[in-house]
């Protein structure tokens, strides 16, 4: 009887040590350092000589038919990498903040569109507020004038910034017709000035609880709200506190969405997940999960696939594999550094 209950124990303890060291295995940072260079080697190799960045528009949510074109959308790549501590890293940023200075208008803002791109745009304060944020975030912004009081004079009678800059006769139109209100376009107004705005606040935290779609550029399809919360998330980290009040009803909306195989969507999705609930310091297994699928997900070159970073009114989506790698290099660091 003794030498049998020896032998159970055994074979329990051995069974424990070997469930321990699966865990172990599978433990999600035992190769982030590394995923993550090779992140950052492969956005690095890709940066065009002058600064650039590829984000591209295409027709499906597939990313399956697009076209070639230049513009800022790339800031936000930058703006993810911020804080990651490699010289890679420094040279990236200092390459496009010199593409952004060359970009700059005498008005003292930004258009969407280069001036490599022939595509007739008026200058926005979403683009505007991001590129200066992140000029700021880099040290820079003692070479560039920005004109802030534009932007601040960008604004309706209902306290919220209009999206495009134009001529105050013509506020209420644009390169495609109305002048939109867009949440996502106010919080990164927000983001650069590190303030809170009531208007601003009630307007995002309402359509945050009542669920209505309060952004045409950062929700797209049906509950396809991840870039809208990415953005929201960043404004929050970076001192507009009035968005902690959508905390967990933005935290709630993405479990609902965690899948059994430790994804939130796509790759993309998920990484804009993992930074999301992160940022709003959510402490739960599904932030592991994600990371473990990150990590799988990972292409040998270092990139991670294209996907929809956003989408606009014209019914394009907007994105590149340089796009998803910034985003989800982000994600991998801030898990590794949390």
């Amino acid at each position: 009887m003794f030498k049998s209950k020896v032998i159970f124990i055994t074979i329990v303890i051995a069974i424990i040590v070997f469930l321990l060291f699966l865990n172990l295995q599978d433990s999600p940072d035992k190769d982030i350092s590394k995923v993550v260079d090779d992140g950052i080697d492969f956005l690095y190799n890709s940066q065009l000589d002058y600064g650039e960045f590829k984000v591209i528009p295409c027709e499906d949510a597939q990313m399956s038919v697009c076209e070639k074109e230049s513009s800022l959308g790339h800031v936000a790549i930058i703006d993810a990498l911020h804080g990651i501590k490699n010289k890679k890293v420094d040279k990236m940023a200092e390459r496009a903040i010199g593409f952004w200075l060359s970009e700059q208008l005498p008005e003292g803002v930004w258009k969407y569109y280069s001036s490599k791109d022939k595509k007739d745009i008026h200058p926005d304060v979403d683009t505007s507020s991001i590129t200066f944020n992140t000029i700021k975030k880099y040290g820079s912004e003692e070479n560039i004038t920005y004109n802030e009081k534009l932007i601040e004079n960008n604004i309706g009678d209902n306290g919220l910034y209009y999206t495009w800059i134009t001529p105050f006769e013509d506020l209420n139109k644009t390169w495609w017709g109305e002048n939109d209100i867009d949440c996502v376009v106010n919080i990164n107004v927000l983001r650069n000035l590190h303030k809170n705005n009531p208007n601003i606040c009630a307007f995002l935290n309402d359509s945050i609880e009542n669920k209505k779609q309060c952004s045409i550029y950062y929700e797209y399809e049906d509950k396809k709200r991840l870039p809208a919360y990415y953005f929201i998330s960043k404004a929050y980290i970076e001192g507009v506190s009035c968005v902690g009040e959508s905390s967990e009803n933005i935290i709630n909306y993405i479990i609902k969405n965690h899948r059994k195989n430790g994804s939130f969507g796509n790759e993309l999705e998920t990484a804009y997940a993992v930074n999301i609930l992160i940022n709003f310091n959510y402490k739960g297994f599904e932030i592991d999960d994600g990371v473990k699928y990150l990590l799988k997900k990972q292409h040998t070159d270092g990139s991670w696939e294209t996907a929809p970073a956003w989408s606009g009114p014209n019914k394009l989506f907007y994105g590149s594999e340089e796009f998803t790698t910034a985003i989800a290099v982000e994600a991998l660091n801030k898990y590794l550094n949390n």
